[in-house]
């Protein structure tokens, strides 16, 4: 849903979400965490919507069962190199390209890991948005809303998020972080 009609682009939201937020800094990054810019999607099938899904039970290697729901790592192709990063789809991965064949109407599609908001905030429905182009975005959005951020990987889950700094004093000693990620907040405490 979007926050504004009027507003067209991300740093337009942006500045909406900071003149709403009156200069309190929690609001503000709840306001952030919560937009539709910044949630978690699935890469799903541009023709009918079916999901590929972004875990595995592990009853078989990762690449057996990749195949099983019709996805394939090929070689990035010119237009995707420069965007495109490793990182964790249902395992470890170098910086590939998936190629997607749609498991319910045969579709094929390519959809890649990346850390630049342009490819991030692509504006497709389908094209997915995972916990690390999250995080990655809300760093960018934090930047830009003058918000102090730190990243949080734990060693034993596949998950990553980020916590705020709940006060903009540069001289505090002792900061206080907020957590707004539901998912991690009991792990986090």
């Amino acid at each position: 849903q979007p926050q504004s009609s009027l507003s067209v682009t991300w740093y337009d939201e942006l500045q909406l979400l900071k003149s709403r937020a009156k200069g309190d800094v929690a609001t503000l990054w709840k306001s952030i965490e919560s937009h539709p810019m910044t949630e978690y999607v699935v890469p799903k099938c541009s023709k009918c919507g079916h999901t590929f899904p972004d875990e595995y039970d592990g009853s078989h290697t990762s690449t057996e069962k990749d195949i099983l729901h019709g996805i394939f790592e090929v070689e990035p192709n010119a237009e995707e190199i420069e965007f495109i990063c490793g990182g964790w789809y249902r395992g470890p991965r170098k910086a590939v390209t998936f190629k997607l064949t749609c498991t319910d109407c045969g579709t094929v599609q390519r959809w890649y890991r990346s850390f630049h908001p342009k490819i991030i905030l692509n504006p497709n429905p389908c094209w997915g948005r995972l916990c690390g182009e999250q995080e990655d975005l809300k760093a960018v959005l934090a930047n830009y809303a003058d918000i102090t951020l730190r990243q949080s990987v734990p060693l034993d889950w596949d998950h990553t998020w980020s916590e705020y700094k709940t006060t903009t004093d540069t001289t505090e000693k002792n900061p206080v972080w907020g957590v707004v990620d539901n998912s991690a907040r009991n792990f986090a405490v």
